[in-house]
């Protein structure tokens, strides 16, 4: 019990909480499920269409295997400890208990608009699974009350606001077979709360006093303390220096990509330039 207590004090109440029910569904899945039964539980377009819409759910606490799982717990861990700290506890259960169900439904809209528009069925049938939709959601609200510039692998840095966005494309590059339709909801789930569209989902401001009244003596429980209005966090005064930044952002990926195509025509030139040693003649040897 001591080991929860500290694991709350250090992490935050909900955000341990959080991680101990992902850890609790793992041990549940890996010890009872095989990869036939996990697959009724996961996501896709197509059976949410049919009626299925408990995998909306069930599907963001499965997990591929265990690198996947301890990924998506420390991203959780970091993620949601920093936007606890800043937005509070019951504010935090109630963005990640609105953006699980959220997240697999935007999800599974953009997986059908992509076969509308591509022809292609095999977006709807694609089946997801994972945390990760919540954890987008989650570093985009984050993201919102950070200021400064953050890094993308070293690689490049871009505005806090912008990060989550830089993050699923270098996600995609990076590390195969991850569902980017999938991040990009959660990213979407995220950027409506942010500006305030789901605004009405969160607890008001005497809600979560009376929440913050009956709980604070809990271990790791973090008081709402200033407001985190999530209206005020971004808006339409936003929308132009947003856009602005994320076109400077794949512009500043395009020169990178316009350079490494310059290196590797250089380098073929090099190794065209490069004469090969004639061949020697029978019976002689060669100095290697």
């Amino acid at each position: 019990m001591g080991s929860l207590h500290a694991a709350a004090a250090k992490l935050g109440l909900g955000t341990a909480s959080i991680c101990a029910l992902l850890l609790v569904a793992a041990a549940f899945q890996f010890l009872c499920l095989d990869a036939a039964s996990t697959r009724r539980f996961t996501i896709s377009a197509s059976t949410v269409a049919e009626g299925q819409l408990y995998r909306i759910v069930t599907s963001s606490f499965l997990h591929g295997g265990l690198l996947h799982l301890g990924m998506n717990v420390a991203s959780t861990a970091a993620i949601s400890g920093a936007l606890e700290r800043s937005a509070g506890t019951v504010r935090l259960v109630a963005i990640t208990l609105w953006a699980v169900p959220l997240a697999g439904l935007v999800s599974c809209a953009l997986s059908l608009l992509l076969t509308f528009v591509t022809r292609d069925e095999s977006f709807a049938r694609q089946h997801a699974l994972g945390f990760s939709g919540v954890i987008f959601a989650l570093a985009a609200c984050e993201a919102a009350r950070g200021g400064g510039r953050r890094s993308v692998f070293g690689i490049v840095e871009v505005p806090a606001r912008l990060y989550p966005w830089a993050l699923l494309v270098a996600m995609q590059v990076v590390i195969p077979n991850v569902s980017f339709v999938g991040h990009l909801g959660g990213l979407v789930v995220g950027s409506l709360e942010v500006t305030g569209w789901l605004a009405v989902a969160l607890p008001s401001a005497n809600a979560a006093a009376a929440v913050d009244a009956r709980c604070a003596q809990l271990p790791g429980y973090v008081l709402v303390g200033d407001a985190y209005d999530v209206r005020a966090a971004s808006g339409a005064g936003d929308i132009v220096s947003v856009v602005r930044h994320v076109v400077g952002f794949f512009v500043k990926l395009l020169g990178l990509g316009r350079a490494a195509s310059a290196a590797r025509q250089r380098a073929a030139r090099c190794l065209r330039g490069r004469q090969s040693p004639p061949p020697a003649p029978a019976g002689a040897s060669v100095e290697v």
